[in-house]
Formats: structure tokens, sequence, C-alpha cells
């Protein structure tokens, strides 16, 4: 058995170990979970979703940012980068605003700095609340 398997090249392909991605170490203040895992909305474009995630592609990374409508199950923002910069969520964030803000009521995102940046950078409007899981 071991012959037929090295003239066909036949090689076990072993599982990625799992590796951390999350840097839980920082200095950046966190924003209330306002949701505290109530995950229904009365409404449309009452409370927004936002998270991120990583696509291999032949070139590398590509970084995406997406925000859903938690009512409608929805995508309503999106941006992708080759890096993975603040700029990236506010993009998705900017996005979701410039199609869908008709009274927002709470943002979620999964950003250690969620309780700065949409206030700091202009893109919440001043009644929305911002929330970090």
């Amino acid at each position: 058995m071991a012959r037929l398997i090295r003239r066909h090249g036949i090689r076990v392909r072993t599982k990625r170990r799992f590796r951390v991605t999350t840097d839980s170490s920082h200095a950046f203040p966190l924003a209330p979970n306002l949701l505290d895992r109530q995950f229904n909305a009365a409404g449309p474009n009452r409370v927004w979703l936002a998270d991120f995630t990583f696509i291999p592609t032949g070139e590398g990374w590509l970084h995406l940012a997406v925000v859903l409508d938690l009512f409608s199950r929805k995508v309503v923002g999106w941006a992708m980068r080759e890096t993975m910069a603040q700029e990236l969520t506010l993009a998705a964030l900017r996005m979701a605003i410039t199609n869908r803000n008709q009274g927002l009521d709470c943002c979620t995102m999964q950003i250690a700095v969620a309780s700065t940046l949409p206030t700091t950078t202009g893109v919440c409007s001043p009644g929305t609340a911002c929330s970090a899981r």
C-alpha cells in the first residue's frame, strides 16, 4: 500500500492550526452592549449590525466589512479593501447610511473602537447609539 501511495504522489493534508487574530489587550474604550443578545428589531433601519471577514484570493487576503439591517436581515452597506484599516468599517457604514438611513436607533460593530469612531468621525448622527460586542 505504501508503495502505491508514493507512486501516485498521494499525501496527507493536515488541518491548519486555528490562530487567534483578535487583540484584546488594547487601551481603546469599548462601547456598551446595547443589544444584549436581543436580536429582534421593531422595524427596518432601527438596528444595524456590522462585522468583517477575510477572503483568501490568488493575490492575497481581501478584507470585507458588511452592515446588516437586523429587521430585514439584508445587507445595507459593504466595503472591501486590501488592508484592514479603520476606514474599511467606516466605508461600509457610510454606504449603509447613504442608502438606507431613516432614523437609525442603534448600530453595533465588532470593532474595539466602536465607541469613538462613529461619533468622532461624523458618520453617525448625534441621536444614534453605537454598541460593541
